[in-house]
């Protein structure tokens, strides 16, 4: 019997477990105490093992400012794990001299917590430590968006040529809107620039843009230039000149800040706050003092390149009109390259060999095969068309004048109004625009209502005294 229990009874396992066991599973179960919500908790528990450093070597380190031991990233990781005002009302009862013995520890994220009450001005020493860490950085990027700004700005006021192509821009306008409630306009709106490359013939062959360019291109080439003239502007369309201000603005409030704390811990000896911050703070302000004052002037001339271009300074949106002048640039570099290919490749194709360049209608160059001038290949003159007048005209307006009725009247001669805002005589010769060739839309239509409160929308447009450029644009070959 004894020997058949031995090989068949079921054994009871003995599941009892000793005091001592169920004490030692008991604390294990309950780890550290937490008073932290659970995802503070976590969260700050991250970035102090990602800092692997010991809880008393943060703090010394805070209180000396020893710059050995925390990085850049280590500052910017402690303020972004700052105790608010709730958390530490949590923690005070547990940081009272006569708190009773705790029967578990508290987690690290609390032990953290309480370091950081025992260090005067914890938060703001991690600021200004940082602010030291980077300003060199920061301010270097300040000034050199201010410093672009500045040049983009003067690039404007200076340019030679621009105001040029604008001038151009609104004589071909008042010459097509002769006789109409548009004529005689002393401006337009500087977003009426991009529009030039919609604005079609009436066979929707050309743009007036095309027509502008071959114009600059036969008559006066060296406008081109104005895109070179406009470079430091166009720089400028990158900036944005309200976050670079509010940048510089961080700058200084974190430097008066550092010059706050270092009155505040005057007499903390172990801190030595004074040689730590103190040639930082003489170092920052005068190189801030330079950037404000460089702002002040950069601020000034955007106001003064706004009236250049006839717009309010209060009410202009610098980016777009910085936009609808790069939007021009562009369009108009882009043709001027695909004219002046299309005329090497008319030029390899009668034989003439690579163009040599050289001034403007000189044999060989796009310029002079367009006037029908001979070139090294052996072409011959052409001649000029004859108008139902009888009058010559170039082969450039009798192609133009292929695609219009031929009217009866031509339209009445300019009398561009007085203003004030105006430039020198212009001494440049132009060919002339038939007036039926670029209808104007009512969306680019050159009107007085578009006119700025000095008169125009761009300087140097209009005028009595400006009365040889208009003649010198729209007068006969």
């Amino acid at each position: 019997m004894e020997l058949l229990e031995a090989m068949f009874a079921k054994k009871t396992a003995n599941t009892k477990k000793s005091e001592d066991d169920e004490d030692e599973a008991r604390k294990k179960k309950k780890g550290p105490l937490q008073i932290l919500d659970a995802t503070r908790e976590k969260n700050v528990g991250i970035v102090l093992q990602f800092m692997r450093l010991p809880l008393e070597t943060i703090e010394r380190s805070v209180r000396r400012f020893e710059d050995l031991n925390l990085s850049e990233d280590n500052l910017e990781g402690l303020l972004s794990i700052i105790p608010q005002d709730d958390e530490l009302g949590l923690l005070k009862p547990y940081a009272a001299p006569d708190a009773p013995p705790l029967a578990q520890p508290l987690s690290a994220p609390a032990q953290y917590f309480l370091m950081t009450m025992r260090v005067p001005r914890y938060a703001q020493r991690l600021r200004c430590w940082l602010s030291k860490r980077t300003f060199a950085k920061r301010h270097i990027e300040v000034d050199e968006s201010i410093k672009a700004m500045l040049l983009g700005a003067r690039s404007a006021v200076a340019s030679q040529n621009f105001p040029r192509i604008l001038q151009c821009i609104l004589a071909i306008g008042n010459h097509l809107n002769a006789g109409t409630a548009f004529r005689e306009a002393r401006g337009f709106k500087m977003s009426d620039l991009p529009k030039l490359t919609t604005f079609r013939t009436t066979d929707a062959k050309s743009t007036m843009l095309e027509y502008l360019v071959d114009l600059v291109e036969r008559k006066n080439p060296e406008f081109h230039s104005f895109s070179d003239e406009l470079k430091p502007l166009l720089v400028m369309k990158s900036i944005d000149m309200a976050s670079v201000q509010e940048e510089l603005r961080k700058l200084r409030s974190e430097v008066t800040a550092a010059a706050t704390l270092i009155k505040a811990l005057r007499d903390d000896v172990e801190s030595n706050i004074e040689t730590f911050l103190g040639p930082f703070v003489h170092l920052a302000n005068g190189k801030l003092q330079t950037t404000e004052a460089m702002l002040q002037e950069t601020n000034d001339m955007i106001q003064q390149m706004a009236k250049f271009f006839g717009e309010d300074p209060k009410r202009v949106n610098l980016p777009e009109l910085i936009g609808h002048i790069a939007e021009f640039v562009k369009s108009y570099a882009t043709e001027l390259k695909r004219q002046r290919d299309r005329d090497e490749r008319k030029r390899r194709m009668v034989g003439g060999g690579p163009s040599v360049g050289g001034p403007a209608g000189s044999n060989g160059s796009p310029n002079a095969q367009r006037a029908g001038v001979a070139s090294a290949g052996g072409m011959s003159p052409t001649p000029h068309a004859t108008s139902s007048s009888g009058a010559t005209v170039s082969p450039q307006r009798a192609e133009y004048q292929q695609h219009v009725t031929p009217s009866s009247t031509s339209p009445p001669p300019l009398n561009m109004m007085s203003t004030t805002n105006t430039v020198s005589s212009y001494d440049g010769a132009f060919e002339p625009i038939p007036s039926a060739v670029f209808p104007m839309p009512r969306s680019l239509r050159l009107s007085e209502r578009n006119t700025g409160a000095d008169g125009g929308h761009h300087r140097g447009v209009g005028g009595g005294r400006n009365q040889q450029f208009w003649d010198d644009v729209l007068g006969d070959d």
